[in-house]
Order: C-alpha cells, then structure tokens, then sequence
C-alpha cells in the first residue's frame, strides 16, 4: 500500500515538471526575444513625445483656432460651444484666448461668447496678459504654434517700445514653419514689417492674409496703407476705394482715399473725400490745411489764402501752416521776401524737415540765393544724407553743380539721377550740357541724336539737337536746320535759333547781327545778353560789356557768379 501512494507521488511530480519546465522555457525564451526587439528599436529610432496640451480638441477645430481669422475663430469656437460647466480647463483656455484675439487683432468684429474663468496657469493666457500690459512674453516655452504666435500680438497692441521687433520675427517665422496659411501669424507679420519700414515685403504676408480673409476690414486697410508705403500709388487706390465700398462712412478709409488720389494728382476726386472726412470732422484742422494743399495744386489761390487766414487764428506756427504760407507767397503773391521769410522760420522751427528744406531748397534754386544761410545745393545735401534716392533733392543738387560750373561731380549725379529716370528728358538734356562741358562729346551725341529720331517735333529737343552739332563741329548741319526752321518759329524758339548762330557764323559783324536778332526776338534772353557782354570784354570794349552783364544781372538778381562778374567789371572801369 505504501509502495503504492510512493509510485503515485512520483508519478505526479514528475507530471508537475513536465508542465512547468516547458511553459518557463517559453518564458524565457519570449522575454529573451522581446528585449531583443526594443534595442533594436530603440537603436534605429529613439522615442519623441510631441507636445499637446489642448487634448479635448480634435485637430479639425485646433486648426481653425491656429488660423486665427475671425470667421474661423468663429466657426471653431460654434463647433465646440456647451454650456459653462460642461467645459474642460483646456476648452476654457481656448476660448478664453480666441476672445482675446479678436479684442486685440480684430477690433470691432462680433464677438459671440463670453470667455470662461480660467483657473490653472499656462503660457497662453499668460502671454495675452503679457501683451495686455504692453510686455513680449519670452517665457511661454514654444512649445506649439499658439504658445509661439500669441506674444506677437504686442505688434498690434501699439506698445511705445520696438525692442522686441527681432524677437518677434524670429517667432512669427517659427510659427509660419509651423501653419504656413495661418490668417493671423501672416498678419501680424505683415504689420511688423510695416513697423520695421520693410513694406515690400509686408504686402507678401499681408496678400495671404487676405487670400483667406478678404472681409476682414484690419488685413484690408493694412494691405492699402502698405501699398501707399511703398509708393505703389496705384494698388493703394484701388484697394483703398474697394474698401470705402464696403464701408462709405468710415474716416480711416476716407482718409486713405483722400491721401492716395493726392499722390495721383487726381485733385477732383481728393477734394470730394477730403470735404466727406470734413463733413464729419469739421474742426479737423489738419483737414482744413489739406484742403489747402489741394487748392494750391488747383491753383485756386484765393481760396486757399482764405482757409490759410481761417487756421491762422488757432495756429499760425505749425508745420504745415508755414509750409503752405511760404509756398502761398511764392505762387500766388510772387513775394519771394515774404516766403524767404516764412520758410526761414519753419526752418529754424523744424530744421530736420525733408519737405520744408526740399521747398527752401527749391526757392533757393530759383532765386539765386540762400534760405537760412544755406545755398540750394545745401540744402538738398542735408536732404539726400537722409534719403539719398529723393529725386527732388537729387535734381536741385545737379542743378547747383552745373550753375556752379563743377561738371565733374554733376555727371556723376546726372548718371545717378537717370539710373533712377531714365525716361526723363529734361534730365537728358542736362547730361547733354554736363556732357558737351567736358568734353564728352560722343556720350552727348549719343542722347541728343536718340532724343532727335524719337521726337523731331519738340522744341527742346531740336534745341539739343543743335547744341551738339554745332559742338562736334558740324555747322554745315546745324546752319541748315537754323534755316529750315527760323521762318515757322515761334518768338522763344527764334531767339534760341539766332543765338545758336552766333556760333556758326564767323565774323563779328555776323556774331553780333546774329545776338541782335536774337534779343529783337526775346529781349530778356540771358544767353544772348551774357554772350554780348563776352564778346564786349574781349574786345576790351568795357562799357559796353557792363551794359549787356547789368542786364543778365537785372534777370538773375541773386545769382552770385552774376554779381561778382558785375563787381569786377566795375573796379575795372573806374581804373
């Protein structure tokens, strides 16, 4: 009995062994396998988390959310909407940030819930507030494309600082790595840029902006005004005026308009926006002196000189006052004494001032003289140090060199100036002379003979024409044409024609019968006159020299080459 229950204890010891081995066998093997796997893995492709911190959104909503314009902040927020208790702390986040946008990025649009109370800490309620207190929020992690984009929002908010452009950029830029097509990042973009003065480059954020979001007045009205700053006139205009179609009444939009149909010289249509921003504005004085300006441009001068004594009583020290005053003076009156006067004080009241120095330049240039103490040239120096492609500035400049007879210098502002006009004819002309004055006679020819094929029938340019033949020796040539021309011409023209021949003729009595003719045919020709008084001094002849020069004098009373020739004649004379 006892050998029995032995052989059965064996029996299912041995059945127990049988059972466990295999399964702990298989074990072993299994986890011996398993850990083979994960170093592979682990080897070939390291683990990466990405972060997600708005779990209860799908990504469908999280993308209309990152969009950021106005109807998609909408359409996200419909999507999502339940009652206050029902929403997650990340729901409640977001919402709270999407009201933000709008009230920062989106002023005026309708907003359609209210922001839930958040209760938990996070970068991205903590970067509106940051922007709310006029801070860039550096401390938000990066961690996704909100936390990224929403300290940008400082761009909009008008902070008084710009230290924190290059931070911003830099991010806007990580954030459009992240959603290229995204309304808001290219927005705010788009108007750092504006800030940064890049305007150019603006309009390529701001043109995708818009792609996705044209109702949205703020991308429109920034896509107008950079076009306006980057002097693309035509572009502003008419998106400008696509806008007031949307919204008649509204004075940014009117002004844009005014300011853009200014720049075109379409004066009708500036006047017509300027009274409408009026209408509603009536004692927008800035307003009233554009009015101003506009009658000045219409040459309605008693008009203007009547709003002008209007402003005075509030202001009669202001930028634009003394501007338009001198200007007044100097069209209307032709007081060049009074306008000296005015412009001289807007000077010394605004002496860093490109428009009051480019119009005391201006009648610097024409009067001979000098405004503040400064001659023209000067004047359009300190101009171009600030803005060194100001063409108004840069042609003055080229005119002071030629009447100051430094040819060299003035034919390399005269190729500046035509690598910036190149279709500009006065300005050809000018190289012409430049060019004939240094003997460069081939360039000179070169233009003059384009400008003749081209356009035969111009005055001016014929005037050029001949000039340059008769300085290439070419009298047979220019003899021919004075010829064929003196019987249709008009007075001016025959003074110029006769005077020209004095050079091809070659006898004095010729010379002088031929500077005769010329004066006969426009007295106040200084040309003419200035050539007599040579031919005079030559000829030791002084009294007669200084008859002719008293002339050219009494036509150019402040040119001081003029007054100097005169001064010394008339120490000569008295010896």
């Amino acid at each position: 009995m006892s050998n029995r229950r032995n052989r059965t204890r064996i029996a299912v010891l041995l059945l127990l062994i049988v059972c466990v081995f295999p399964c702990n066998a298989a074990k072993k093997k299994k986890s011996k396998a398993a850990s083979s796997d994960s170093s592979a893995v682990t080897l070939s492709a390291p683990k990466s988390a990405n972060y997600v911190y708005f779990v209860s959104l799908s990504e469908e909503v999280l993308s209309k959310f990152e969009n950021g314009s106005p109807d998609s902040i909408r359409a996200a927020v419909a999507q999502i909407r339940k009652s206050a208790i029902e929403y997650k702390e990340d729901e409640k986040v977001i919402l709270s940030v999407a009201r933000s946008i709008m009230e920062i990025a989106w002023t005026g649009e309708r907003i359609t819930w209210d922001a839930p109370v958040v209760t938990t800490k996070n970068s991205y309620t903590g970067a509106i507030e940051s922007v709310k207190n006029g801070i860039y929020d550096v401390s938000t992690g990066q961690k996704d494309f909100l936390s990224t984009v929403l300290p940008s929002l400082l761009v909009v908010a008008s902070p008084l600082h710009n230290d924190y452009f290059d931070k911003s950029y830099q991010d806007l830029k990580k954030s459009l790595d992240m959603r290229p097509k995204s309304v808001l990042a290219n927005y705010l973009m788009g108007k750092l840029l504006c800030k940064m003065n890049r305007y150019k480059e603006a309009i390529t954020y701001l043109k995708v902006a818009n792609a996705d979001a044209p109702n949205c007045f703020q991308i429109s009205y920034a896509l107008s005004e950079s076009y306006l700053k980057s002097q693309d006139y035509s572009a502003a205009r008419m998106s400008a005026e696509l806008l007031l179609d949307r919204y008649p009444q509204n004075l940014e939009v009117l002004k844009l308009c005014a300011e853009t149909s200014f720049l075109q010289q379409d004066y009708t249509s500036c006047e017509e926006y300027v009274a409408r921003v009026l209408q509603q504005e009536p004692e927008n004085m800035q307003y009233i002196l554009f009015r101003v300006k506009i009658l000045l441009e219409k040459k309605e001068y008693i008009k203007a000189a009547s709003l002008l004594d209007v402003y005075s009583r509030t202001d009669s020290s202001s930028r634009d006052y003394l501007l338009l005053r001198a200007k007044l003076q100097h069209y209307w009156n032709r007081n060049n004494t009074a306008s000296l006067a005015t412009i001289e004080e807007a000077i010394s009241r605004y002496p860093d001032d490109g428009e009051i120095l480019s119009f005391a330049s201006q009648i610097a240039s024409i009067t001979g003289g000098k405004v503040a103490g400064k001659t023209a040239g000067e004047l359009a120096a300190k101009i171009i140090e600030k803005d060194p492609e100001n063409v108004s500035a840069l042609q003055i400049n080229l005119n002071d060199l030629i009447k100051n007879g430094k040819w060299q210098e003035a034919y390399s502002a005269a190729s500046h100036l035509l690598s910036l006009l190149p279709e500009s004819e006065d300005l050809q002309f000018s190289y012409i002379n430049i060019c004939l004055a240094l003997k460069k006679n081939d360039e000179a020819w070169n233009i003059a003979h384009n400008l003749y094929l081209r356009n035969s029938q111009s005055d001016t340019v014929i005037q050029q024409y001949i000039k340059v033949l008769i300085a290439l020796g070419n009298t047979s040539e220019a003899k021919s044409l004075i010829d064929g021309l003196l019987p249709s011409a008009n007075s001016k023209m025959r003074s110029f024609l006769y005077y020209e021949t004095s050079f091809v003729v070659t006898s004095d009595d010729d010379i002088l019968n031929a500077l005769r003719s010329s004066l006969t045919s426009n007295p106040r020709n200084s040309d003419s006159l200035f050539r007599l008084y040579e031919f005079y001094y030559q000829k030791k002849e002084y009294r007669k020299a200084q008859y002719y020069l008293k002339q050219v004098v009494a036509l150019n009373p402040n040119n001081e080459i003029y007054l100097q020739l005169n001064s010394e004649l008339e120490n000569l004379i008295k010896r």
